[in-house]
Order: structure tokens, then sequence, then C-alpha cells
């Protein structure tokens, strides 16, 4: 297994071959809530979070119609911007740099018909602000789809005990500064939704919180899976030891089963503006 880079989550190649959960999800989104969108020749489609852009241009293309205009995908990261547009690019696909929850450009309000959105959002602690600018970014009875992360014991229980630890609060911390998602151990996550989506202006809103499972192969393939969502500064050096404590302190909690077994939820998001 590769080691894990100063932020992993910039590293591509590393995000395409460990994102089965995440496609998997995705793609049984879209197909039970595509068809709430409502569609017009030559609309203009965003993707927030497109990462590698493998998800955007292959998967998420084949839920569009044909005659849309234009499909951008946007991704905090520089890194995963140009490896997108350099393998998926081209043929009214384009990939940008933008970041949900910081600036966002002027060309791009009220500029789309059609806003996407998975396993992205849960980054922006203040989710009254990321849904206000996914609102912003709408046009006048545009609508949008959005996959949110819940309540991740596997991963974010695992960070809490580690930012406890004097061997990693060095560098795990800050879990309240876009690292949690904001509705992990939320007791009510549909009816918190909901209300920020009324708030911003949304209407038609559906909501939907979902309890799934998720079975790794291996012990490799799930510590895989933690690198390259993986948000803190950990060295190199640390790297394996970081993993192999991880797995223990997932088991441990029965965050993970023995048979590597995850029990997660997502909130799944639509409205129009």
């Amino acid at each position: 297994m590769r080691k894990m880079s100063i932020l992993a989550m910039t590293d591509p190649v590393l995000y395409n071959k460990y994102n089965r959960l995440q496609n998997r999800d995705n793609k049984r989104c879209l197909s039970e809530n595509v068809a709430r969108m409502t569609w017009r020749s030559g609309d203009r489609v965003l993707d927030i979070g497109s990462g590698d852009g493998s998800f955007t241009a292959t998967e998420l293309r084949r839920y569009l119609p044909d005659d849309v205009s234009e499909l951008v995908g946007c991704d905090r990261s520089r890194e995963m911007v140009d490896y997108a547009n350099e393998n998926f690019g081209g043929d009214g696909i384009n990939f940008r740099v933008l970041e949900i929850g910081q600036h966002i450009p002027r060309e791009f309000i009220g500029s789309f018909n059609h806003v996407f959105a998975f396993f992205s959002l849960h980054w922006v602690t203040d989710q009254r602000l990321a849904l206000s600018q996914v609102y912003d970014i709408l046009t006048e009875g545009g609508d949008c789809l959005l996959l949110i992360v819940g309540n991740f014991p596997a991963v974010f229980d695992v960070y809490k005990v580690f930012a406890q630890t004097a061997k990693w609060c060095r560098w795990v911390k800050r879990l309240d500064d876009n690292v949690l998602s904001p509705y992990h151990e939320c007791d009510d996550p549909e009816e918190k939704l909901r209300k920020i989506g009324e708030e911003v202006g949304f209407k038609k809103m559906f909501v939907q919180c979902n309890q799934s499972t998720y079975k790794y192969d291996s012990v490799e393939d799930f510590k895989s899976m933690i690198v390259s969502i993986n948000p803190f500064n950990i060295p190199e050096e640390l790297c394996d030891e970081y993993l192999e404590e991880f797995v223990r302190v997932a088991k441990e909690h029965r965050y993970i089963t023995d048979d590597l077994i995850i029990t997660y939820t997502t909130n799944t998001f639509f409205g129009s503006k």
C-alpha cells in the first residue's frame, strides 16, 4: 500500500482507487432521486467536491440528459482538479478549483440549473453557509441533490479517540473545524437539515437519513480508505503505526466488526430554488 501523503485527500490516484463506498452510495442516491429534478434543454450542471473527476465524468454523466450544455466539477484541491481535467476533461466537461464554505466566484452565482454534491458538504461545519452557497449558485427554478455524510463511527469516533491521546493529539486535532460531520451523533439529522433548508429558502424539499453498511475486502482495504480521506498532516514515518492503531481502536470499540463491516448514515437532501 502506498505511504500516506501530507494531505492524502489531494492524491487523485489514491482516491480513485479507494472510493468504492462513495461510488456505490452516490449511484444509489442518483437512481432514487434524480427523477425529482426538472430538466430543460441546455441546462448547466455543477458537481461540488468532484475529487479526481472519475465519478463526475462517467457515472454522474450517465444520469444527465444528453442535451445539457455543460458539466462542471469543482474541488478545493488543485491537484485533484488538474488530474480531473487531464484525464476526464473535454466534450462539455471541465473542472474548476472551488471550495464551498469559502468565497464563491461571481461567475458561479445564479449560473447553474442543477447542483450535485456527494460526500463533500460534510466538510463544512457551517451547514447553513454551505446550503446558502448552493442556493446562490442555482438559477431561479434550479434544483440540487446532495448526499451528506452523517454518523460515521468507523472514522469520526476513531478521530475523537486519537484527539484525546498524548500520542496523536499533536496531529489529530480541531475536529470541530471542518473535520467531523455536523450530523455525526445528531439526534434528528432530517429535522436539522430540513430546518436549514427552509431557512435558506429551498422549496419542494425532500430530506431522508439512510443507514448503510459496507464490508471491506481486507484490513489493507480499510486502511487505504482511511488514507484516501485523511484530513490530518500525519508524518510519513508514522503512517504505518497510525494505521495499525486506527484499525485496533476501530475494532476494540466495535466501530468495525471482525468481518470488516462498518455501519454509517448518509443524509439525502433535494431542494429547488
